[in-house]
């Protein structure tokens, strides 16, 4: 269990971590990930990290799940999803609840976020299919 509030001392660090992650798929000479597990397997680590922190609600993570099956760009789209979050609504130690260390993102509109990864999802949708279902079974495919 991480202690959301403690960890936001790391939030710069994280931050660029995250940024040399997208630079370094944005730059990757091939188009598709393969033979990099190292990276990918860093870059779902980072998600995981994000997620446990409550430093991005879990609809934003989940799509770590499908990077090895996706381009290098997709990846690097997924990845600024995150990082334009996290610049929209900065971490601060008083949004955890004091007692319990959560985070609330009732109040969070992720509209804007969630149709980038559906769009994503769309270009992809022939392998990514069941990908869909799984983030948005809840919403129709639009």
């Amino acid at each position: 269990m991480i202690d959301s509030i403690s960890f936001c001392t790391f939030l710069k660090v994280t931050q660029s971590l995250l940024a040399t992650l997208i630079g370094f798929w944005n730059n990757y000479p091939s188009p598709t990930p393969i033979g990099n597990t190292l990276e990918i397997e860093q870059s779902c680590r980072l998600i995981e990290l994000f997620r446990k922190s409550e430093f991005l609600p879990p609809s934003l993570c989940y799509p770590a799940e499908i990077f090895q099956k996706i381009s290098c760009k997709d990846i690097s789209r997924l990845l600024m999803i995150c990082w334009n979050f996290l610049q929209t609504n900065p971490i601060s130690p008083e949004l955890f609840d004091p007692v319990y260390g959560k985070r609330d993102f009732s109040n969070v509109e992720l509209g804007s976020y969630l149709d980038n990864i559906k769009a994503v999802l769309r270009d992809d949708a022939v392998i990514l299919g069941e990908a869909y279902s799984r983030f948005f079974h809840h919403q129709s495919f639009k």
